[in-house]
């Protein structure tokens, strides 16, 4: 049987090692109907997630059964799985936008959220590897990116 409590010590254990210390991740067990309504797919669904990047804020379901999978996969492995989505939030930013076609310098709007991505995994790398200088150069590196989004932004949003 799969326990809250269980699942709530496995994403703070989580929260360090992926670098989500500032978000803020609930948890809710949910039966299979609940989680089919949520994802549309024909595969078996372990857990869902909602982001609130704006926020920092999420929402894991996991199904109330999980333990029980027929995959053999750990209730620890869904719960990261879920978590990992928090990182890669951007990548569906990058998808809609290449789906909408809302924006005209598409090219370098995907580059900024692959960069970001790619800015995130690299923190998570070098906390593990205990290189906290290189952590915040690369954290000045995103604001200074963010920074420069913001000001192409309102010069667009003038003409």
């Amino acid at each position: 049987m799969v326990f809250i409590k269980r699942i709530k010590r496995i994403i703070e254990k989580y929260k360090r090692i992926l670098d989500l210390e500032n978000w803020q991740i609930t948890v809710d067990l949910a039966d299979e109907e609940f989680l089919q309504s949520l994802i549309k797919t024909t595969s078996p669904i372990y857990g869902a997630s909602f982001i609130s990047e704006e926020d920092n804020l999420a929402r894991i379901y996991i199904w109330n059964n999980a333990d029980l999978n027929t995959d053999n996969i750990s209730i620890e492995a869904i719960v990261v799985h879920e978590m990992v989505h928090i990182i890669l939030k951007p990548i569906d930013r990058i998808i809609s936008l290449i789906a909408t076609k809302r924006i005209k310098n598409l090219d370098a709007e995907v580059e900024f959220y692959i960069e970001e991505i790619v800015n995130k995994i690299t923190r998570i790398a070098l906390k593990k590897g205990g290189d906290s200088y290189i952590q915040k150069k690369d954290i000045l590196l995103t604001i200074f990116n963010s920074e420069k989004q913001k000001n192409k932004k309102k010069n667009k949003n003038k003409r």
